[in-house]
């Protein structure tokens, strides 16, 4: 009988001399989608354009009424709304139903959705507050990007727009708040579709080609928290779904490595498993596929 080719179940890094496809994996992120127009996955701050408006207009007012008092001019900067921590991210990338077979799509799009405690916001009720009625949210439009030449996509791809949805707070500004926050990136060669196409019609789990998910936690090597990956689904070209999670320990430079079919998966990371290809998908359906 043949001996089956032994597995590595050391994770990452490791030294084995005769898996070295098991030694260092590179991190990964949103490379699915077009990487240019990105903002990096820990500064998706919607709340920073608003509060350097409030800093602009302070000075505008000091400056045309010189009696106001210095202590004035701060008031706002200093109530700069807190951002949603970094604590779990899901990333999933959409092309139109059709394309996933690796034809050029005439758009592409990256939703990143953040949220403050992952299991417990998928498992809770919906509600107005919840993630699951963000279809209800009022969508907060972002400027239209255009490519330079130095960016790196698809000759077709040529402007990016980016938007937010999340709860509001109930101050003149209109400040985003709350325990999550969606970013939705979308990237086409029509500047004036993008802009005025509701982009919120686009996202469905039909139209999706692959899903990342991380937590943000302390690796061995490091102090700071690091986004570490731990579920990945991947629509293959035939429309098959393949689902994967990762384990061991976390390193800042690298990614765990996948856990084959037939290991064992830990109980806490084979719970994230379920959420993920159930309610987390759930909350990407559109109405016509529930």
């Amino acid at each position: 009988m043949i001996a089956s080719k032994p597995r590595c179940t050391h994770f990452c890094p490791c030294p084995c001399p005769l898996l070295p496809e098991y030694s260092r994996r590179p991190r990964r992120g949103d490379e699915w989608s077009p990487e240019w127009g990105l903002c990096p996955v820990n500064d998706e701050d919607p709340n920073k354009a608003l509060a350097e408006k409030r800093k602009r207009r302070r000075w505008i007012y000091m400056l045309s009424r010189v009696t106001v008092p210095l202590k004035n001019l701060f008031v706002d900067i200093k109530r700069h709304p807190e951002r949603i921590p970094e604590v779990w991210l899901v990333s999933s990338y959409h092309v139109p139903e059709g394309y996933q077979d690796g034809r050029r799509a005439p758009w592409r799009m990256l939703v990143r959705t953040y949220f403050k405690d992952l299991p417990r916001q998928l498992r809770q009720e919906n509600n107005e507050r919840s993630i699951k009625s963000w279809r209800t949210i009022p969508l907060r439009k972002g400027p239209i990007i255009d490519r330079t030449e130095h960016d790196k996509a698809p000759s077709k791809m040529t402007c990016c727009r980016r938007d937010f949805i999340s709860l509001h707070w109930n101050d003149k500004y209109r400040t985003l708040g709350g325990d999550w926050l969606i970013v939705v990136y979308l990237w086409t060669n029509d500047r004036k579709w993008a802009k005025n196409t509701p982009v919120k019609d686009l996202i469905s789990f039909s139209s999706v080609t692959g899903i990342r998910a991380w937590e943000w936690v302390k690796p061995v090597d490091s102090r700071s928290k690091t986004p570490y990956l731990f579920y990945e689904l991947e629509r293959d070209k035939d429309g098959t779904l393949k689902d994967t999670v990762f384990g061991g320990n976390a390193y800042k430079d690298y990614d765990p490595v996948p856990i084959q079919p037939g290991d064992p998966v830990p109980t806490r990371l084979s719970g994230l498993r379920r959420l993920m290809n159930e309610q987390a998908r759930q909350l990407l359906y559109a109405d016509y596929e529930f």
